[in-house]
């Protein structure tokens, strides 16, 4: 009885071994030119990772190297596409409604411009402006541009009405 259990915490801490080791070459050989983990979605394809999403999105131009790694200020066109594409997903399938999609919206599109939102095709960010829409986040006038109005978001659209519940 001692001797497997012996053996069997053997193979266990051999298992952490080889994961240790195999997340060490993942980060020294799979890091992006930011110098972050290559994504675990890149063997995946946009039109698996988008799923039966209804929303439109340009999945060639989506990388799904950099699917899951937030876009920093300097990024390029691709993983800013990509970022959209991501919140756009996550937004559709997340059963978050009103403020707390508006927080996670804050949250994901932090330290954002105005010319990072036009880095991103126009089709793309009218998607994500619908989806906040649908889910009860006020995203501006319609006849505004569709970057200015993801860029001044406003929240939720009854947020001017509506008292701050405390706690």
């Amino acid at each position: 009885m001692a001797d497997n259990q012996s053996s069997s915490s053997s193979s266990a801490a051999d298992a952490a071994d080889a994961q240790e080791q195999l997340l060490g070459d993942t980060l020294e050989h799979g890091s992006s030119e930011h110098g972050e983990a290559a994504s675990p979605w890149a063997r995946y394809t946009a039109k698996h990772l988008m799923g039966n999403c209804p929303y439109a999105v340009a999945l060639e131009r989506i990388d799904t190297s950099l699917w899951g790694i937030p876009a920093p200020a300097d990024a390029s066109k691709a993983h800013a596409t990509t970022w959209v594409a991501k919140t756009i997903h996550d937004y559709h399938l997340a059963m978050v409604w009103d403020n707390h999609l508006f927080d996670d919206y804050l949250g994901d599109f932090e330290g954002w411009t105005k010319e990072m939102f036009l880095k991103v095709e126009r089709g793309r960010l009218k998607s994500l402006k619908t989806v906040l829409w649908h889910r009860g986040v006020y995203t501006g006038n319609n006849c505004a541009r569709i970057a200015n109005s993801l860029y001044s978001c406003e929240g939720p659209s009854d947020w001017r009405v509506r008292p701050k519940l405390e706690g």
